[in-house]
């Protein structure tokens, strides 16, 4: 596949990693230790490890449901969560002065493709806290 791209004043294209959930999720955290005894997983510390979530987890939460190919304004200047279920081919952010993105977990620039694989059939757009609350997203399908 070969993706065009046509690139419009005010577009995103810069690269921009980082970016943080404070949404609760249901997850264990390990650092190191063991899962407790039978009827839940328990907390440990040691000296190294990570959090991982659970196998049903969405990367990031709540995550709004988009559809017709466009965010329109975020409407916001907090941080937000989209889930798209096409089958995204590119797309773009605008007024995305001091935002940042991940998908599916994945730090990614504006209209980086290709896009990691999908999580629970779809891809969760996780947008950091930025500027301007008529920031927007918008991608298009094969």
């Amino acid at each position: 596949m070969r993706v065009r791209w046509i690139v419009a004043a005010g577009l995103c294209v810069g690269v921009i990693s980082g970016c943080g959930s404070t949404a609760p999720v249901d997850f264990f955290e390990s650092n190191g230790g063991s899962a407790g005894a039978a009827g839940g997983a328990g907390a440990a510390t040691g000296s190294a490890g990570a959090t991982t979530k659970g196998p049903s987890e969405a990367p990031c939460s709540p995550a709004k449901d988009l559809s017709n190919h466009m965010s329109g304004e975020l409407g916001t200047t907090d941080s937000v969560c989209l889930r798209v279920t096409d089958e995204v081919v590119g797309w773009g952010c605008s007024n995305f002065e001091g935002r940042t993105v991940k998908v599916n977990g994945t730090d990614v620039s504006c209209a980086q493709v290709p896009l990691p694989e999908k999580v629970h059939g779809a891809y969760y757009f996780e947008i950091s806290a930025g500027q301007f609350a008529y920031a927007s997203f918008y991608w298009w399908s094969a």
